[in-house]
């Protein structure tokens, strides 16, 4: 099927299939295929492997543990591509968090696509053979739901992306045990990840009223759960379909300048959503200097139940204080304020395409009035 590209696709809000709630594992059962390669992080039990063996039977499953470590690079991906070609699968099922599920979908695309060049960030339309279904184990990625594959390019020290419609899965699981076991401070990080989902895509220079109405519902939920409950309290079905959603907006929305330098942090040791969970309050503030940003904020947060910027902030730091991602606040600024005389390093924030919707333009005052909020 035809879908819009370019500008046109501003007009797109594209979805997978969603099986959502306890035991939505048992959605898979109907998935028409002969061959299943699984691809999956070091936390997938037992247990969940016997489950998708019977989900399905008389079928070939294949499991293939992740051959990179944290960000997907291309070179570190050659183990799981080489047991992809040989076990030849018509659906790839990707279990873990955004790093695997990025890795999981560039091994299909070379699966496919062998003389795939990596210099091309946007593709018109890719014609995928193989069905790509997406399990997260957090709440966070949005990788579930985008059109992108993020990668690490390790002699710049970057991240980059391949974006095109047809990478997008077309199917999502979201299995609440999947993610019950998660500590606090990783959840505090899906989840502000989550957040700056919403809150970057309902402020970038791309709109659309759906777009709109999915972050006010992600955000409401996420403001609920986090600021409401312990973390045994917590809904993790909720959280997730929260998660989704900011996916969603994400995927159409773009983001902003928290994603943006925190893409440049990873040489650092900052993961992804330690990185955005301290910048985003520091973004927000940033972009707030400009009036009618400052409105839309407000508006997301009287939408959302948040009451308004001021108080979403608040408790945005106080949970990133509590989870203790909040005791890496100063060595960042220290990173920042040194790199910020890196031409190199700007221009790599500014051409980012996590970057690219951020309503107020980046520059080096810009990411020093950032800084200056951290």
């Amino acid at each position: 099927m035809w879908k819009p590209q370019g500008m046109y696709a501003s007009f797109l809000i594209n979805q997978p299939i969603l099986f959502q709630g306890k035991d939505a594992l048992n959605g898979l059962m109907n998935i028409p295929c002969s061959k299943v390669s699984v691809i999956h992080g070091t936390s997938l039990t037992d247990d969940v492997k016997e489950k998708i063996k019977k989900l399905f039977k008389k079928k070939i499953v294949y499991f293939n543990q992740r051959s990179w470590e944290g960000e997907p690079d291309i070179d570190s991906l050659s183990d799981t591509l080489k047991e992809i070609e040989c076990q030849q699968p018509d659906v790839i099922v990707a279990i873990g968090g955004g790093a695997v599920i990025d890795g999981a979908k560039l091994c299909r695309l070379f699966y496919e696509y062998p003389s795939f060049e990596l210099g091309v960030t946007r593709i018109n339309q890719l014609y995928f053979s193989s069905r790509f279904i997406a399990v997260p184990t957090t709440i966070g990625s949005g990788a579930e739901c985008s059109s992108a594959a993020v990668y690490l390019n390790k002699i710049k020290q970057k991240k980059e992306m391949i974006v095109c419609h047809d990478m997008q899965p077309e199917a999502v699981v979201l299995e609440p045990d999947l993610v019950a076991g998660a500590t606090y401070r990783l959840l505090v990080a899906s989840g502000v990840d989550a957040m700056a989902h919403i809150i970057e895509g309902y402020v970038s220079n791309v709109n659309n009223l759906l777009a709109d109405i999915n972050a006010e519902t992600g955000l409401r939920i996420l403001y609920e759960e986090f600021f409401n409950f312990e973390v045994e309290e917590m809904d993790f079905a909720r959280l997730q379909y929260a998660g989704y959603l900011g996916g969603l907006v994400q995927n159409h929305c773009i983001v902003g300048a928290a994603h943006g330098i925190a893409h440049q942090l990873t040489e650092y040791g900052y993961s992804h959503g330690q990185a955005v969970s301290l910048l985003l309050p520091a973004v927000i503030k940033a972009n707030c200097r400009n009036s009618m940003v400052l409105a839309r904020y407000e508006k997301l947060c009287k939408n959302a139940g948040a009451i308004n910027v001021a108080n979403l902030l608040n408790n945005i730091e106080i949970i990133v204080n509590n989870s203790g991602i909040g005791l890496m606040r100063g060595k960042l600024k220290d990173i920042l304020q040194t790199k910020i005389e890196d031409d190199l390093f700007v221009e790599n924030i500014v051409m980012d395409q996590g970057a690219k919707g951020n309503p107020i333009r980046i520059d080096k005052e810009y990411l020093r009035n950032v800084i200056m909020a951290l």
